[in-house]
């Protein structure tokens, strides 16, 4: 399943690229609606450990918390950022994997996510992708909030 989403920062890509990579910024987003998430740092990007309350239809393979790991590096793209991401789910063959680029744009940076929410079971793929796609937008829109929030206290 096809995933596009897009937030805006009112900071520069830099400042935003240091947030994504900041393991502070992913602690405050453990507080809203993640159940947990433990974030560490890489030369150029982000390993994240986190989860979130599994949907009823997954529940019997992942339990009450789905978790997974995402993997995000950026490199300089023009005035931005851009680069891999990719998301793996813990005990269901569930991932994610695309792009998130970093952008300037009139009042801040947008930043883009695109790529794939992939399920593989046969004959229910495709419908559990439909069910689990508003959690892993409800992990982005998260950093929406606590990003806009961060980058108040830090930027």
């Amino acid at each position: 399943m096809k995933i596009d989403n897009q937030l805006h920062f009112d900071a520069t890509p830099a400042a935003v690229r240091a947030m994504l990579m900041d393991p502070g910024f992913w602690t405050q987003l453990a507080i809203g609606r993640v159940d947990h998430c433990d974030a560490a740092p890489t030369s150029d990007g982000v390993t994240v450990d986190i989860g979130v309350r599994s949907p009823s239809q997954v529940q019997r393979l992942t339990g009450d918390v789905m978790s997974a790991t995402l993997t995000a590096t950026w490199a300089a793209a023009g005035d931005g950022w851009g680069g891999p991401v990719a998301i793996d789910v813990k005990g269901m063959p569930a991932s994610f994997s695309g792009t998130s680029s970093l952008t300037p744009d009139d009042t801040g940076t947008a930043v883009v996510y695109q790529g794939d929410l992939t399920i593989r079971i046969p004959l229910v793929g495709a419908t559990l992708e439909k069910k689990t796609a508003p959690f892993l937008l409800g992990v982005l829109e998260a950093q929406q909030d606590v990003g806009a929030r961060w980058l108040a206290e830090h930027a």
